[in-house]
Formats: structure tokens, sequence, C-alpha cells
């Protein structure tokens, strides 16, 4: 359609944007999230503080450890980061964790990978494919495991209660 109007755009290498934009990027984009996830006000700088951490988070364990092994990294240091902000006293580990996670899930697996992966191609390339997807989504769900094992959830248990208040025990 872009024909019908004029001559296509010239093709341009692809550039990174400069650390100080991408990392306001992200902010905003972690406001966002506190929109989308109707957060409460007082958690916004904890959600965005969530989204940059798990965008820092995967860069350095992409510099350390390339592309195999740095989603688990970086899902484990979300969910220790998550679990150590429930610790706090009323608060829940998910306000860190799910805005980082949603950071994680697209750096890691790509939009690129995803395309490709619906697109048409060979049989085993589509295969190969699939199997990375399931691999990275694999090592994330094992990083926030691995955090759980390294700092475990609290929960408040009242003497002689074999449940944790509020889960439902009769």
């Amino acid at each position: 359609l872009w024909r019908f109007g004029g001559p296509l755009p010239p093709h341009f290498e692809q550039q990174a944007l400069p650390q100080l934009l991408t990392f306001f990027v992200m902010a905003v984009g972690g406001v966002a999230l506190s929109v989308c996830m109707s957060g409460r006000p007082r958690d916004v700088a904890w959600i965005v503080g969530g989204v940059l951490l798990a965008y820092g988070a995967q860069v350095l364990a992409k510099l350390l450890l390339g592309d195999r092994g740095s989603p688990l990294l970086a899902a484990f240091v979300l969910g220790v980061a998550g679990l150590l902000y429930e610790r706090k006293g009323d608060r829940m580990s998910m306000t860190v964790i799910l805005p980082g996670m949603l950071q994680l899930a697209p750096g890691f697996i790509g939009t690129e990978a995803i395309v490709a992966l619906l697109g048409a191609g060979t049989a085993g390339a589509e295969d190969a494919r699939l199997f990375n997807v399931l691999l990275v989504a694999l090592q994330l769900v094992l990083g926030l495991v691995f955090a759980t094992v390294v700092v475990p959830p609290r929960f408040a248990l009242e003497r002689g209660s074999p449940v944790p208040p509020g889960a439902g025990g009769a």
C-alpha cells in the first residue's frame, strides 16, 4: 500500500539507542505497565524498578554468558529481588517479578524468533526454533524456582495452624 502513495523509504542499518535513552524508555514502559496492572501509586516505583532490574540483568547476563544460560541467570536475579521485596511486610513479590518477566520473555525469545517460528521455512529449522523458544521459557521458569530455593517465600503461620492464613483452609 505504501507504493501507491510514493516510493519506499531508503533502507538504513539498525543502530542501538543510546543507553540513557534506552533507560528512559524502559522507565516509561514500567510506568505504563503499572497502569495496565492497576498498580497502587505506592508500587509504581517498585514496578518500574522491576522492569529496569530485569533489563539490566538481561544485558549483563548476555555479556557474561552469551545467549545460553543467560535467561536463567536474569530470571534468578529478578526472582531474588521480588522475594526480598516481599519480605518487607505486607507486599507481594509479583509486584516486582511480573513486570520484570514481561521484560525478560520478549528480550530473550525475541520478536524475530517468534515471527520466524510462525513463518514458512524448512521443517528442521522450525523444530529447532520451537526447541529454542521452549528452552528459553524453561530457563526463565527455572530461574524463578532457583530463586525460591535461595530466598524461600515467607508465610506468617499462626501457632498450631498447618495452613498459611488466607490459603483457603477450612
